[in-house]
């Protein structure tokens, strides 16, 4: 029996540059996916080089969202907050890219800004500052990334009567206040004054946006 060969497409491909940090400058080493739409896993990825361009071959002609800045990938530095074309928050809001057989669909860049930080003091009685109280920020409902389908991980910091919470994804996040990382005798609670998690004060972090004065008085 013959069997009739599959005939497939040739291949396309996406292309642009990424700027981002102090004036825009062009971006090496910066993750770029590319997902078909209607899936949630990455069809191909690359890496922006010294000129801050990057390419992805091998796609198949086809409709794709394109999600720039993945600090999911091994060879990203991780500094950079990511978004998808253009400039959008999720998959589902992001601008389609068309990919042509045997073209490059080129111009498909972003500016994108920094990581985000949280800073705030810790006290007890009397307004006396306390070292040692674990400080940790926890997503809130993250969002799987295209390409490993792994989620952004807490961030912890711990008290010196300040605190600083940096490289955090743009998103939201609960703060919450624990024993366990040198201070001891402490009720673990939530910003802003809340028992659990569940009633916790959710805290939105934009692109390089600074936090300032998510505080907690313990007991």
């Amino acid at each position: 029996m013959t069997v009739a060969a599959e005939k497939l497409s040739p291949a396309g491909s996406i292309s642009g540059t990424v700027l981002g940090g102090p004036g825009a400058t062009p971006q090496a080493g910066v993750c770029v996916v590319a997902v078909p739409v209607g899936t949630s896993g990455a069809a191909g990825s690359g890496s922006t080089n010294a000129t801050g361009t990057y390419k992805i071959s091998g796609l198949a002609p086809g409709n794709y969202k394109v999600y720039l800045g993945d600090p999911s990938c091994i060879f990203s530095d991780g500094s950079a907050a990511p978004q998808w074309y253009q400039g959008k928050s999720s998959q589902a809001a992001a601008t389609g890219v068309k990919v042509v057989a045997n073209s490059d669909t080129a111009g498909i860049g972003a500016t994108l800004g920094g990581d985000g930080t949280i800073t705030g003091v810790v006290t007890a009685h009397g307004h006396k500052a306390v070292a040692g109280e674990c400080v940790t920020a926890t997503p809130v409902n993250p969002v799987p990334d295209p390409l490993f389908d792994a989620v952004p991980h807490p961030v912890i910091a711990i008290s010196s009567g300040s605190y600083v919470l940096t490289g955090l994804v743009p998103g939201k996040y609960t703060v919450e206040f624990s024993t366990g990382c040198g201070a001891t005798g402490f009720r673990t609670q939530w910003w802003h004054n809340a028992g659990s998690a569940g009633k916790a004060t959710v805290i939105t972090v934009p692109p390089s946006g600074i936090i300032n004065g998510i505080s907690a008085s313990l007991h």
